[in-house]
């Protein structure tokens, strides 16, 4: 099915960037991650045959798609194969978010740029779904990461326009304090959060939409319970998560004469978006 759709929208027009992913190739790895080594093609054939069909079917349609494009394609085929074992706090945030709400609630309830209609009556200890009038709200998003819409002047939709007001920078620096003052339950450790700003950071007519924080979890760690000074402590036993999310490193193949031009720009995952960037640039400058 993803063959069909891509060659019929391939081959729909002219395009100056066409990209396709395989998530295939994605839930193949997590069979792989705990490895020291892949499979022998003649064990996978032998003993895991699902996944070799799907590889050789992967390799197929590859093939396909660089044989449609023709000869005066440029070609870039990058597979992430690294994995490393995940990590994740999703269990414990929506406790902590909430906390979090009744903090800056309680702060900035009187500022003049961000009044929150704000229940009074919660005192007790709150769980689940953040209530609509709250300035954090959790975006949908992956277990190894947290993804935050901080809402303006009660705003209180997941989705915004384009025109749309981002949120100030002090009520972004709120938010990250008491997600960078968490510590270790156990241990006290600082738990090691690389805290970013998409929306403010990219460009484009869909960057308002983006996620306002995004808070990286460290791999590897599933802690049963946190604490901090402001919200005090929150313990939920760890769930089983899946086995394991990917890293940087995998194979990059290309074909065309501006290879060596862009294939030293990528080194890893999020070098993606740079490489076509250089594409669309270099074609709109012939």
């Amino acid at each position: 099915m993803k063959r069909s759709a891509g060659l019929h929208y391939l081959n729909s027009r002219a395009w100056d960037l066409f990209c396709i992913g395989f998530s295939q190739m994605h839930c193949i790895n997590h069979r792989f991650w705990d490895l020291d080594c892949i499979p022998s093609t003649s064990d996978l054939r032998i003993y895991n045959n699902p996944i070799y069909t799907i590889l050789q079917s992967l390799d197929e349609t590859i093939g396909t798609f660089i044989s449609s494009a023709g000869p005066s394609a440029e070609c870039v085929v990058f597979a992430p194969t690294d994995f490393q074992r995940n990590g994740s706090l999703e269990h414990l945030m929506p406790e902590i978010i909430s906390r979090i709400n009744i903090n800056l609630s309680k702060r900035f309830r009187g500022h003049e740029p961000v009044k929150w209609p704000f229940n009074l009556k919660v005192s007790k200890r709150i769980t689940g779904h953040d209530p609509e009038t709250w300035p954090c709200k959790i975006l949908p998003y992956s277990d190894n990461c947290l993804a935050l819409r901080i809402c303006t002047s009660g705003e209180g939709k997941l989705f915004r326009s384009p025109l749309a007001a981002r949120p100030e920078n002090y009520l972004l620096d709120a938010v990250e304090k008491e997600l960078l003052d968490l510590r270790d339950d156990i241990d006290g450790v600082k738990v090691t959060f690389a805290i970013t700003r998409p929306s403010s950071v990219h460009k484009g007519q869909y960057a308002n939409n983006l996620p306002d924080l995004l808070i990286h979890y460290p791999s590897g760690y599933f802690p049963n319970a946190i604490q901090s000074p402001s919200i005090g402590r929150v313990e939920i036993q760890s769930p089983l998560w899946r086995k394991g999310n990917h890293r940087d490193g995998g194979f990059i193949f290309a074909s065309g004469q501006l290879s060596e031009q862009f294939i030293p720009h990528v080194e890893r995952i999020s070098d993606i978006g740079k490489l076509a960037e250089r594409v669309l640039l270099n074609k709109l400058s012939v």
